[in-house]
């Protein structure tokens, strides 16, 4: 079988003179002695400094067709650099950046669980590149979207999580008045990852609560964080969320209300913690050792949509669908600045590779409507993103956001080194091994089956005769991570785990230690063949070996609810000894990307992936602990791409990042402008002018309005902006929708006793502007309440 071991990369610089200034520790000391801890700074960026003057010398020696590159390389080197000195001047030259730059670190510090509470280098090294851009509104890299583009496991969460902190926190200190309500808006691509980050968020926000309580030049409002995402996730109302309460005391499982155990302490929820009186709805800690829990206080998140509008919490976490009932709901009006208060001035998009195709092309519509909404009020946001595995990242951010790119690292000279970024060398430790499983005279359904019966009775035979061994190694391999791209597959492979495996099983366990067909052991001399210990063999590893028998198999995918598919992530961190245990999980494209496991070292791909990126990214899933993962890919006879990606092996398994694929994005193209342009347009108009927001202003509309117009001008230059090349054919779009609704309210008005239109009418005695494609009743326009559901349906008939 062909195998290729892949380096790991590491964010870890060996340099001791560094080590000071990533304690957390050490840079809380900002605030009350600013010139040492900036003088640290400088020395760190110092470092970096250093080895690009290394890298500029090294362009002497290069080939003059290859120079050009190699300069572009250097500038985005020294440019990155040059931001990182400006950062810390900033932090130097004035008092409130300082503090809040301390008091960041601090809340970093305060949530970290772990005993090593430092950063890593790049992270440190991309808060100091984006900090002057995301407090100066005027500075020349606002409009420049920063890209953490790192390998999955590196901590590319934790460095936006860290500029987080300092932006709520400077926010209050600037804008005493003004500096609540909603700050961040944070979003992802899918539900289950949303949710996950949102847990992963909260004790964060927790953090900078108890700072806030602590300190009152934070501010009388508390700093909490929301999750707004789909009904199937989390209540949207209070009605809901009592109802969901209900049927988790029944049960006495509340995974439903996402918030199962304290953020800040880790103590278990029960009914007792969920308050709702059809009013309101708040979660608390009865553990009077908790910070929270001693004097009986609300905890700082919320999962309820209704109270999100009440209450707009700091940190808005969503899913990048849920945005599109923006133009539905004119309570999320809330989210863009209630009452005094500012609009977002950070918004932060996770996993940017996967807003792509058919969802990337209508995202770009009702980006630039937020874009208008926020500028409108005032404000100009910084965009961060962050990635794993992409290409063509210039094009599609400039679609999307309307903006230009800054990549962080930016790469060095060598593939190998971006100073920030190194691939460990194989001899210093063990990369991710990936072997090449073929099978041609097996069909689909039957060439998983020697493959992970072989797999589960090979920890036992590779460790067993270790007492020290089994003990450090068996558990990493003990879980098969089982990768499928289709339903159908998974239905398939779970019927084999059933039945053939474990009749396969069976005959490995009799051919390698002599067990019988009633999985008794039988010849013992085998265990001396193999230089096993007997006493241990039979205290542990043979009740192992029995207990693999009844394997426990969960499948991760969308047939679950979201609470089961929740419920199981957090059994994968399990070990074998634990009652809950998971031997098989037979997953879907769902856990490409938020499963975290370090336990976790073996996976079959069934079938070569659609793409390369979600090939890296599913395979990044094992080995990120100390075991280094393996991975095997179970090739298809009957697909071509299986048979393909068998055949190049090598040199595909050489150089993973060059065949990732180009995002492709085409948001305003005529097919994608009838889909959403008009969806955008009300998003601009509704939250962008006060006096459209209520449900029964759409009759109100007039294009040539003087604050109608100034919204309808913003909107139409980030949609060009975005695309120059389509610039005419979106404006006269833009003008046909105004005159289209403008007419359509107007002829209403006109007529005696004829009804007025609404943005959605709720009682049959209006008309609606939107409709939802599909049901009976009608409106002016098809309009998504999802960005996923962006195809008509057609039928075909052959004649």
């Amino acid at each position: 079988m062909p195998i290729q071991e892949v380096p790991q990369v590491t964010a870890d610089i060996n340099d001791e003179s560094i080590k000071n200034v990533l304690s957390m520790a050490f840079l809380q000391k900002t605030h009350t002695n600013t010139q040492m801890v900036c003088q640290e700074l400088k020395e760190f960026v110092g470092c970096y400094r250093q080895w690009i003057n290394t890298q500029i010398h090294e362009l002497k020696g290069i080939d003059a067709q290859n120079k050009s590159a190699g300069e572009r390389l250097v500038s985005a080197m020294t440019t990155a650099c040059e931001r990182m000195y400006a950062g810390i001047e900033l932090i130097e030259s004035d008092e409130m950046v300082a503090t809040a730059f301390a008091y960041a670190n601090r809340a970093m510090d305060m949530q970290m669980t772990h005993s090593t509470k430092s950063w890593r280098a790049f992270q440190l090294a991309f808060i100091l590149t984006a900090l002057k851009s995301t407090t100066l509104e005027c500075d020349d890299f606002r409009d420049v979207v920063d890209l953490i583009w790192f390998p999955t496991g590196g901590g590319k969460t934790e460095a936006y999580l860290g500029l987080t902190a300092y932006q709520i926190l400077y926010r209050r200190l600037k804008y005493p008045d003004s500096g609540a309500g909603t700050t961040v808006l944070m979003r992802y691509t899918l539900k289950l990852l949303t949710v996950q980050q949102f847990l992963r968020a909260t004790r964060l926000i927790c953090a900078l609560e108890l700072i806030r309580k602590g300190d009152a030049m934070f501010g009388q409002e508390s700093i909490s964080i929301g999750l707004w995402v789909g009904q199937s996730s989390s209540p949207n109302t209070l009605k809901d969320a009592q109802e969901r309460l209900q049927k988790a005391r029944q049960k006495n499982e509340y995974s439903s209300l996402i918030i199962t155990q304290c953020p800040w302490c880790h103590t278990t929820f029960d009914h007792q913690n969920f308050h709702t009186d059809g009013s309101s709805f708040y979660i608390t800690c009865h553990n009077k050792a908790c910070d929270y829990g001693k004097h009986d206080t609300k905890l700082p998140c919320q999962i309820v949509d209704e109270m999100l509008y009440q209450t707009p919490p700091t940190v808005l976490l969503a899913t990048i669908d849920k945005c599109a009932m923006f133009a539905w709901h004119e309570s999320s009006s809330a989210f863009f600045g209630c009452g005094s208060n500012r609009p977002p001035e950070l918004i932060i998009q996770d996993e940017l590779h996967l807003i792509a195709n058919a969802l990337g092309s209508v995202a770009g519509m009702y980006e630039s409507a937020l874009q208008t909404v926020i500028s409108a009020k005032g404000v100009r946001p910084k965009y961060v993103a962050s990635t794993a595995t992409i290409k063509e990242a210039k094009n599609q951010v400039q679609r999307l956001f309307a903006k230009d790119l800054a990549i962080f690292p930016p790469q060095g000279l060598s593939a190998d080194d971006a100073f920030f970024a190194k691939e460990v060398p194989l001899d210093v430790r063990a990369g991710r091994l990936y072997v090449g499983y073929f099978a041609p005279i097996l069909s689909r359904r039957k060439a998983l089956t020697p493959l992970a019966s072989l797999l589960m009775i090979a920890p036992f035979v590779q460790f067993g005769y270790s007492q020290q061994e089994y003990t450090d190694w068996v558990d990493s391999w003990w879980t098969q991570v089982v990768y499928h791209g289709s339903l159908k597959a998974v239905g398939n492979s779970h019927q084999a785990f059933l039945s053939d495996v474990k009749s396969y099983y069976q005959d490995y366990a009799n051919e390698f230690f002599g067990y019988d067909d009633n999985m008794r052991l039988g010849a013992k001399d085998k265990l001396a063949e193999l230089g096993f210990d007997e006493n241990f063999f039979n205290d542990v590893v043979a009740k192992d070996i029995q207990g693999r028998q009844s394997a426990v198999i969960k499948q991760l995918t969308s047939n679950n609810t979201d609470s089961d598919n929740t419920r199981i992530f957090g059994q994968l961190a399990k070990d074998r000894n634990d009652p809950e245990s998971v031997s098989v999980v037979l997953a879907t494209n769902m856990v490409a990307t938020g499963l975290d496991v370090s336990r976790l070292a073996l996976m079959i791909m069934n079938g070569q992936p659609i793409t390369t990126a979600e090939y890296i990214q599913a395979s990044s899933r094992v080995g990120r602990g100390d075991v280094a993962g393996i991975v095997f890919a179970n090739y298809y006879k009957d697909q071509a791409r299986s048979l393909s990606h068998y055949e190049n092996f090598y040199p595909y398994h050489q150089s993973f990042y060059r065949h990732v694929e180009p995002t492709s994005i085409t948001p305003y193209t005529h097919q994608a402008r009838r889909r959403a342009l008009h969806a955008g347009l009300i998003i601009a108009v509704r939250h962008g002018v006060l006096s459209m927001l209520g449900n029964d202003k759409a009759h109100t509309f007039r294009a040539k309005d003087t604050n109608i117009k100034e919204i309808i001008d913003i909107y139409k230059g980030f949609c060009c902006q975005a695309d120059p090349d389509r610039a005419d054919a979106i404006v006269r779009h833009i003008d046909d929708l105004c005159q289209e609704w403008q007419g359509h309210a107007q002829r209403l008005s006109a007529r005696r006793f004829s009804p007025k239109l609404y943005y959605k009418a709720q009682d049959g005695t209006g008309r609606s502007l939107m409709y939802v494609h599909g049901q009976d009743e009608r409106g002016l326009w098809a309009t998504l309440q999802s960005m996923r559901n962006v195809e008509d349906t057609g039928v075909l008939g052959i004649l």
